[in-house]
């Protein structure tokens, strides 16, 4: 009976990201079209869902999955680290697995499954996770990649930049200080949020069409320690922090499904940036991602059993 309710959940999610990956294919949508779709999510239509979601939270938002980001991120990336010098990687190998591993897709899986599960609750534990991954990425990524100061103080200053914190933290105030929108603010955010989630799934899908295919022997030799470092690390050290802290319900559920998600897409758009090894990194982006299929249902079931 759980499984079946777990794949229930889930299945109109895959069908958006199938949908997306289709029209992708079909289509021909370019890299410009993604890339404005990306702006319309940061800019729009997720710090509207945000800022709503905070400001009527009736729950004081926590500290728990920050600190599990910052845990799982320099766990899975420390493991990459020995995996690339176990197998001798190049360099720019080495760099792809380290993003590929450290930084997950706790943003548009992530908070989609958190939100699908848990409600206002799960999306906003989900969101603070992968805000925290989003600053370490743009600030710790560029030096994983190979870049040097001059990236890496330009990712600072990018994490800062992003829409997602401030939203985050104009939400909390209005909440302490039991502020409310008007009703027509309010309107305009429920509409504008609630386009997030097949927005943000369409257009994963449609950047995963983007992607390299899999008949490569760079994938068979990067997948594995990739799952070893993303999924399976990831997932041990969450379990780990959450037996450590003794956290319990929602809380503890979120933390766990947005530890195991596969590589974050974004990975690529610090990579390239930086030099890493973009098509060892698409390839990888890619597997994950497929392999999720499997290992999201299985995550949602020990968290379900266990929390």
């Amino acid at each position: 009976m759980l499984l079946f309710w777990v794949v229930g959940k889930l299945a109109p999610l895959f069908a958006l990201l199938a949908l997306g990956f289709l029209a992708g294919r079909r289509l021909g949508v370019g890299e410009q079209t993604l890339r404005d779709l990306g702006r319309l999510l940061i800019y729009l239509l997720v710090p509207a869902k945000i800022l709503l979601a905070t400001q009527q939270a009736e729950f004081a938002v926590t500290w728990e999955p920050v600190l599990a980001a910052v845990v799982v991120v320099a766990a899975s990336t420390a493991v990459a680290w020995w995996l690339a010098r176990w197998l001798a990687l190049p360099a720019a190998a080495g760099s792809a697995l380290m993003l590929g591993s450290g930084f997950m897709n706790a943003g548009s899986l992530g908070t989609s499954v958190a939100d699908q599960f848990y409600g206002e609750q799960g999306f906003l534990l989900a969101m603070l996770f992968y805000i925290t991954v989003q600053a370490l990425l743009y600030t710790v990524g560029p030096a994983l990649a190979g870049g040097g100061r001059e990236q890496l103080r330009e990712g600072a200053v990018n994490a800062l930049r992003l829409p997602l914190i401030w939203a985050l933290l104009l939400g909390l105030a209005l909440n302490r200080a039991g502020t409310e929108l008007p009703a027509a603010a309010e309107t305009s955010l429920e509409i504008l949020g609630g386009a997030w989630k097949p927005v943000l799934l369409l257009t994963l899908g449609m950047q995963l069409s983007r992607t390299s295919r899999l008949e490569s022997a760079d994938f068979r030799r990067l997948l594995p320690p990739l799952v070893v470092a993303r999924m399976a690390t990831g997932l041990a050290a969450a379990a780990a922090l959450v037996l450590a802290l003794g956290l319990r319900g929602e809380l503890a559920a979120v933390v766990l499904i947005s530890s195991s998600m596969p590589s974050a897409i974004t990975t690529y758009v610090v990579g390239a940036h930086c030099g890493s090894d973009t098509r060892r990194l698409s390839l990888g982006i890619l597997g994950t991602t497929l392999l999720a299929l499997v290992t999201i249902p299985l995550v949602v079931l020990l968290a379900e059993a266990w929390v």
